[in-house]
């Protein structure tokens, strides 16, 4: 899979997290904003490896604070 050309639905696959949660963290700064292809919004391999990073703070205890 190009994890430079990702859709919001493949990138929450791959990260196995929900939509719902990219749009959260985008909404909070945590994510930063897709790039935009006509109008769909695309994703690459920087979301995707700040996600995990994200997911394994939690992990660790830390908030998203």
């Amino acid at each position: 899979m190009n994890t430079e050309a990702l859709r919001v639905e493949e990138l929450a696959a791959s990260a196995e997290v929900s939509v719902d949660t990219i749009r959260y963290y985008q909404g909070m700064g945590l994510l930063p904003p897709s790039t935009k292809d006509g109008r769909t919004a695309r994703y690459g391999s920087a979301h995707l490896s700040r996600l995990r990073t994200i997911r394994a703070l939690a992990d660790d205890g830390f908030t998203l604070a």
